[in-house]
């Protein structure tokens, strides 16, 4: 997707383990300059040991985020978009695990999955999966699906 508005798609990853290579928890974005190559990646802040990420306008501004499921810490992280690639500190969703078996989240989407024209987080928790619906004022509900 392109993260910038240059025509370009960029690109992002979820650097799962990274502390090893210097880079801590965190997301990668690589501008892409237009002719197949990348520019030098920039790193982002997420929750321990990020896994996957999904990109879409969860925030309403009409600019794509990255959201990013946090394996370690249970919880699902947003980076709202400036509009050149740029993110903010991340917003954290924190979730309960629903069972016993379930551990941090492995993947995530953003899909409107209740058809109000806002779109949903859904995460997968290890077999389970779990649902973020982005509904106005603070508190967001959570459900979960065996």
């Amino acid at each position: 997707m392109d993260l910038n508005d240059d025509g370009a798609v960029d690109l992002v990853t979820a650097n799962y383990g990274s502390e090893r290579m210097g880079t801590g928890d965190t997301n990668s974005v690589q501008p892409n300059k237009g002719n197949g190559t990348f520019r030098r990646k920039h790193d982002f802040t997420t929750g321990e040991y990020p896994k996957s990420v999904a990109i879409g306008d969860v925030t309403g501004d009409k600019k794509p985020d990255i959201v990013s499921t946090d394996e370690e810490t249970a919880d699902v992280s947003i980076l709202k978009n400036d509009g050149r690639a740029r993110f903010s500190k991340r917003l954290t969703y924190p979730y309960q695990e629903p069972s016993q078996g379930a551990v941090g989240a492995e993947s995530a989407s953003i899909a409107d999955l209740n058809g109000d024209g806002e779109p949903d987080l859904v995460f997968n928790l290890s077999g389970e999966a779990a649902v973020i619906l982005n509904v106005p004022g603070p508190c967001h509900d959570t459900a979960y699906i065996e």
